[in-house]
């Protein structure tokens, strides 16, 4: 008897091939081909960077590429509040969406580097288990503020504590699973 377990996995990642800047991407595609080749059905939702107006990328009806990035790769890092929030929010949308047509058994979410977590806290709010890879330190970039005495790190940690915690890990679950023994 055969008693392999089946899973309908939802893959969230920021870029996939053949869109890729290094490793994350590159490794995200050998995990579905990998958990592919063993009969899993797996679904990706990623950004659409790369993508052009009515170009076709590959033939994989499992592969949305409809999440956006709140800054392009190939630009300067910079924080630009305004476009996280609207982009948390867009991303957030779609993800709810994305879930509830494919209704996974989990939720993998690889790098969310300028997706922001809005993808992310939509993963979780659904109620499916969610698992995470962290291989690099980008996820510090949504950080939220911490306090401080200085004019602009008290607005920040204000901003980041009550007008905009979409756009920061706060809230998020993962931290909840780290345990040290």
């Amino acid at each position: 008897m055969d008693y392999t377990i089946l899973m309908n996995i939802l893959i969230i990642s920021n870029l996939y091939p053949p869109f890729v800047l290094g490793g994350y991407e590159i490794l995200c595609g050998q995990v579905v081909q990998y958990l592919r080749e063993r009969r899993h059905t797996v679904h990706v939702l990623t950004s659409n960077h790369g993508v052009t107006q009515g170009g076709s990328i590959e033939n994989d009806d499992q592969v949305e590429r409809s999440l956006k990035l709140y800054l392009p790769f190939g630009e300067p890092a910079a924080f630009l509040r305004r476009a996280r929030v609207k982009t948390a929010h867009f991303d957030k949308l779609i993800t709810k969406a994305v879930i509830e047509q494919n209704r996974p058994d989990v939720i993998f979410v690889w790098s969310i580097l300028r997706l922001t977590p809005g993808a992310a806290r939509a993963a979780e709010e659904s109620g499916v288990p969610v698992v995470y890879t962290f291989n690099d330190e980008n996820i510090a970039g949504f950080l939220p503020a911490s306090r401080s005495f200085s004019p602009k790190a008290c607005i920040r940690w204000v901003l980041d504590t009550f007008i905009t915690p979409g756009i920061t890990l706060r809230g998020l679950k993962f931290t909840e699973s780290w345990t040290e023994n």
